[in-house]
């Protein structure tokens, strides 16, 4: 839970986010159902079917030159659309 002040209204603001329905997952108790309300309205619902922990991405995908081309293909991507 977050409670924020809104300050152009003075109005609090109460955020809360609700894990549910845990299943045990590649060893890691996991949320297949996340809840977001705002003032006690929800907000956001997420609902998962499935989910893989180390799903065995190569090491080099997450080095800085594969970083950075891969954000310079995106950044590509978006100035054409």
């Amino acid at each position: 839970m977050v409670i924020t002040k809104d300050e152009e209204n003075q109005q609090i603001n109460e955020d809360v986010s609700i894990y549910s329905k845990y299943q045990l997952k590649d060893s890691a108790w996991t949320p297949l159902q996340i809840s977001r309300e705002h003032n006690g309205r929800r907000s956001v619902q997420i609902f998962y079917d499935s989910c893989k922990y180390n799903p065995g991405f190569p090491d080099e995908l997450f080095s800085k030159t594969s970083l950075s081309k891969q954000g310079s293909q995106n950044l590509a991507k978006k100035n054409k659309n």
